[in-house]
């Protein structure tokens, strides 16, 4: 909380010779409202407490979409910043069916953030509604399943490469896009 731009500007002058707050400014480009979208982001996801009445899933993506997404922005480095806070598990999103009864398996039951990885071009965000409004069923071969609801729902995190379809106000109300900066490439790797 800061009284202007000017007090916020200056408190982030200091705060950039910190590395990591130095990475988050150069994928938000350097532009204080996006910065302060990413910080306000990361805290929600840090924080345990998760509203049931207003779930959300964090998408990370990248700023430039092509049919030839390049990737490598930083999506994944801010996740694994996230996970040294909070117990996180990540599923591939490259096959990640959530018709599947057990496409849920590989999630530890006491993780406080669901990371879908990588999701693929034209997935559909609907299909995870019903998981994010009334809860998870982890099923595992040979276990009795687990339902995950309320305050136990893990809050859920994508990323992608591509655009997530669907502007009906079910989907805006339903996700927070992040759009990253692509400072960082292939050739132009974060140290």
């Amino acid at each position: 909380d800061y009284n202007n731009l000017e007090d916020y500007t200056e408190k982030l002058s200091k705060l950039l010779k910190n590395d990591f707050v130095r990475f988050c400014d150069l994928i938000m480009k350097s532009d204080l409202k996006r910065f302060r979208q990413l910080v306000t982001v990361l805290g929600y996801l840090i924080n345990t407490y998760r509203d049931p009445t207003n779930p959300r899933a964090v998408i990370f993506c990248d700023e430039s979409i092509s049919d030839t997404p390049q990737g490598g922005s930083g999506k994944g480095l801010i996740l694994k910043s996230i996970a040294k806070m909070r117990l996180t598990t990540s599923i591939s999103g490259k096959n990640f069916d959530p018709a599947n009864q057990f496409c849920f398996a590989g999630f530890k039951d006491n993780s406080n953030i669901l990371v879908i990885d990588d999701i693929v071009k034209n997935f559909d965000f609907e299909n995870l509604f019903f998981y994010m409004t009334e809860g998870l069923v982890i099923r595992k071969l040979h276990q009795n399943p687990i339902m995950l609801d309320g305050a136990n729902f893990p809050k859920m995190a994508l990323t992608t490469n591509y655009t997530v379809l669907g502007s009906s106000s079910s989907h805006e109300r339903r996700k927070i896009e992040i759009e990253l900066h692509n400072y960082f490439s292939n050739e132009h790797k974060p140290v």
